[in-house]
């Protein structure tokens, strides 16, 4: 929807920069968000209010959607089965053709090998923050779960503005280089270091240098993400775009499928810190071959 207004509005070539400050937005709600969470645990005790009070958000978004320009609902057409019958068929005589173009596999590719990693390994970061939230020497007259509801809360919201950061900066980070393709490729790479780093610095025990290399791997799926949807773009037919979306989407939710069994079983056996360096190599390899390929 966003790169259709951004079509309408004649402002195709903003696409990284306009992607990338919507999504600053979001992470910034998102830090926001961890604070409100933090408070309701500090207060409540538990967990479980937070469940209750993330209905008022979702109703608010609900009433965002409604404000919409109409014009992104497409061409509206009276149905019956023959349109529908023809507008299904066009579709997906689209989608066959792109998906026989090696450059929108590679985009793909590009994109959702990284956010399957990232969405895999992400949730392993707050069992690793509660355990050095409860070995630091502060607020110890408070009982465990309000301890680590603190700094757990405050962490978060530092990561989440230091995203936002990032994402705003997406564009002139991409403009820095000839094309999208190398800026996916180079920060690819350097997330799947930080993750094996990362790993490396948790088995000595230094986890707070852990922690901010583990940081670094959300710092970079939120620069690279405007620029693989902006990548994606200029290498697909707008018509099919949401379906092309909805396909790399579903590859990286297989891909963290994969992955989150995989790192859990290694962790159960090893630790989360052995676990880390494993996948992060595994997945960095097979991105060599890619990129020889």
């Amino acid at each position: 929807m966003i790169l259709e207004y951004l079509k309408i509005k004649g402002w195709k070539g903003m696409k990284v920069f306009y992607y990338g400050n919507t999504r600053s937005c979001s992470q910034l709600g998102s830090a926001i968000s961890s604070l409100i969470a933090a408070s309701i645990v500090f207060y409540s005790g538990s967990y479980q209010s937070i469940f209750l009070a993330s209905i008022i958000p979702y109703i608010l978004d609900l009433i965002l959607m409604l404000t919409y320009p109409k014009e992104l609902d497409g061409e509206l057409k009276e149905f019956n089965i023959e349109n529908f019958k023809k507008s299904f068929s066009n579709v997906l005589k689209e989608f066959a053709i792109s998906f026989k173009r090696i450059n929108l596999l590679k985009s793909i590719f590009l994109t959702a090998t990284y956010s399957g990693y990232y969405s895999a390994i992400k949730d392993f970061l707050q069992p690793v923050l509660k355990n050095f939230a409860l070995a630091l020497p502060i607020f110890i007259y408070l009982d465990n779960t309000k301890r680590s509801s603190i700094v757990i809360g405050i962490t978060y919201f530092l990561i989440y503005l230091a995203t936002s950061f990032f994402s705003r900066k997406s564009g002139y980070f991409s403009e820095r280089f000839n094309n999208l393709f190398s800026p996916l490729i180079i920060t690819m790479n350097l997330g799947f270091i930080f993750g094996i780093f990362s790993g490396i610095l948790y088995e000595y025990n230094l986890y707070l240098f852990s922690i901010i290399l583990y940081i670094g791997i959300y710092l970079i799926e939120n620069l690279r993400r405007p620029i693989g949807v902006a990548y994606i773009s200029d290498n697909i037919n707008s018509n099919i775009l949401a379906s092309v979306l909805s396909v790399e989407s579903q590859l990286k939710t297989i891909l963290g499928a994969i992955l989150v069994p995989l790192m859990g079983l290694i962790a159960d056996k090893f630790d989360i810190g052995i676990s880390l360096i494993v996948i992060s190599s595994l997945l960095m390899l097979i991105n060599f071959i890619f990129i020889k390929k």
